[in-house]
């Protein structure tokens, strides 16, 4: 099968803070910059919670074509093992929010 190079955003908030470990809800994929930004924003207003905050980060992943369409519709529900069958090249933190 072949493999594409796709840049993916992940729009995410901390939901939980235990020392050093992070728990984190994916709240959308958008696969446009200002897409992703827009929901960002949206979702930050919301945000009333000090030391927490919503974070978009932006992914460059090299995987099988198939994989993408998968990740944008079912990323909450995918298991562990998709990240065996693609690659982050590149992953950047594109905004952070709140205070």
């Amino acid at each position: 099968m072949s493999t594409q190079t796709q840049t993916l955003y992940f729009i995410e908030r901390v939901k939980r803070i235990e020392g050093s470990f992070l728990e984190i809800d994916t709240l959308g994929v958008e696969e446009h910059r200002q897409q992703a930004m827009d929901k960002f924003e949206d979702e930050a207003k919301k945000e009333t919670r000090k030391n927490f905050g919503v974070t978009v980060t932006e992914y460059e992943i090299t995987a099988e074509a198939t994989i993408f369409q998968k990740l944008i519709r079912y990323w909450q529900e995918l298991p562990g093992e998709i990240f065996r069958m693609m690659r982050i090249n590149d992953c950047q933190l594109v905004d952070q929010c709140l205070n």
